[in-house]
């Protein structure tokens, strides 16, 4: 289910699951869980003291709780940039109050709207940013948005100022959760 990384550390391709107890005490856990785990900071110190790493208590907490039905999530990243989505609810059927927790890869979608949210980024401001990861150019989010170039560059100056990047580039590696850059058209 996972493979060894350059680093020696297995590497999560799929989702995983972990099983707590009413006091959130791990009872059993998938292979792919405990490689999602791995990619926390601190898993090794945490695991030494027989714990989770902090990320994944207040999922579980909340999703303990009567009131929450429908379960809880967060979205968190990894020590190597990629974004992990947490996921916990009640076990059905099961009197004793277990949790299943389940860590898989945020999806861009997910990822994007988080950061949105994390940024304050506005509506416009989303349409853009949304525009250049989809690889288009000033003149094509012009067009598509029904907005001048000046208005496009007065919004990415926003969203950078908001940032802390200084480039497109930039951008587009903050938002792919990578620390590459890529290439984008300016025109």
């Amino acid at each position: 289910m996972y493979d060894d990384g350059p680093s020696g550390t297995a590497e999560p391709h799929g989702p995983g699951v972990i099983v707590l107890d009413r006091t959130l005490k791990p009872v059993s856990s998938t292979a792919a869980a405990r490689a999602w785990i791995d990619s926390f900071p601190g898993a090794q110190m945490l695991a030494a003291l027989g714990m989770l790493p902090s990320v994944i208590y207040p999922a579980a907490a909340t999703a303990r709780t009567e009131t929450s039905d429908a379960g809880a999530h967060a979205i968190v990243q990894a020590v190597d940039r990629r974004w992990v989505r947490i996921e916990a609810a009640k076990l059905e059927g099961h009197d004793d109050g277990q949790i299943a927790v389940t860590l898989r890869a945020a999806t861009a979608t997910e990822t994007f709207q988080l950061l949105c949210r994390a940024y304050a980024l506005s509506q416009r401001e989303r349409q853009v940013v949304a525009a250049l990861v989809a690889g288009l150019d000033t003149r094509a989010i012009t067009q598509r948005l029904f907005i001048s170039r000046y208005t496009v560059q007065d919004h990415l100056k926003s969203v950078f100022r908001k940032t802390g990047v200084r480039s497109r580039r930039e951008l587009l590696a903050r938002f792919s959760g990578t620390n590459e850059t890529t290439s984008t058209p300016r025109r």
